[in-house]
């Protein structure tokens, strides 16, 4: 077909240069996206490694003080110390009912007997300290895994507190005030989303996501996103939160939009910077 004045030239060099800006920008955010997933991945990594090793230490010093506990005697300081079966631990229960009846003459003799009964329990002895000294006896002491495994504040199933900042996130976004309710105990939306934000981030101060970096405060949001159960439906209406209900989102790739984040910091009282953030 002729082009006259090169119409559909112009045309599919617009539509080409469209396609590859698309590409271009499509490219961009994979590359984002690669960054992204290496450093959070990067974090968890030496976060778990450091927490495994205050675990350990923490381990240690109560097998330390259990070692201390189990092997001097508290009331005289003795360590002539031995193991002694204490006392029996548990419960028996039973019940029955016996009828009988005999009697017997010169020549004759009967008797009747008829009953039930049932005993059921458990008895268990256990092992106490027992100093030799002085005759004192005390509980051996065991050390609990709960004592110093404590638990990540980056997993769900561990831990609550990534549900807990999405939904007081939410519950910030919902704050409503009303002027005419004589009950309304705040004077203004201001002083009332002030309050929250003091309240909750001395909660969430426990985690410690005031010093965390931005990216992993991001990590930190979709996980309590998924753990928190919300569906689209639940967010259509929440269009400051930006691609978190997208299918193409990923606890890896997304990233709180600037009116949001300047909330969930207020919610957290963050005091971390971006200038060294190699995402953003």
């Amino acid at each position: 077909m002729f082009d006259l004045f090169g119409i559909r030239r112009k045309r599919l060099e617009k539509q080409k240069q469209a396609e590859e800006k698309r590409l271009k920008k499509v490219q961009e955010e994979k590359e984002r996206r690669k960054i992204r997933e290496k450093v959070i991945k990067e974090y968890l990594d030496n976060y778990y490694k450091e927490k495994a090793k205050k675990e350990l230490e923490k381990k240690k010093e109560l097998e330390e003080k259990i070692k201390t506990t189990n092997t001097i005697c508290p009331k005289c300081g003795s360590e002539d110390i031995i193991n002694n079966i204490k006392q029996v631990k548990g419960e028996l229960h039973g019940k029955g009912d016996i009828h009988g009846s005999s009697s017997s003459s010169l020549f004759t003799s009967s008797s009747y007997l008829s009953g039930s009964s049932k005993i059921d329990g458990e008895l268990n002895t256990y092992p106490v300290n027992k100093c030799k000294k002085c005759g004192n006896e005390w509980e051996i002491k065991k050390i609990d895994k709960d004592d110093y495994d404590f638990p990540s504040v980056f997993d769900s199933w561990n831990c609550v507190a990534p549900g807990f900042l999405f939904r007081d996130v939410i519950e910030y976004i919902d704050l409503e005030f009303d002027p005419h309710d004589v009950k309304e105990k705040f004077n203004s939306l201001e002083e009332k989303q002030k309050d929250f934000c003091e309240t909750t981030s001395q909660v969430l101060k426990f985690y410690r996501y005031y010093e965390l970096p931005k990216y992993m405060i991001d990590y930190l949001l979709y996980t309590g996103y998924l753990d928190s159960h919300y569906h689209y439906d639940d967010l259509k209406d929440y269009e400051i939160f930006g691609d978190l209900t997208k299918e193409s989102t990923t606890k890896y790739s997304y990233t709180i939009p600037p009116e949001l984040w300047e909330i969930v910091k207020k919610v957290i009282d963050w005091k971390g910077t971006i200038e060294n953030d190699p995402t953003h």
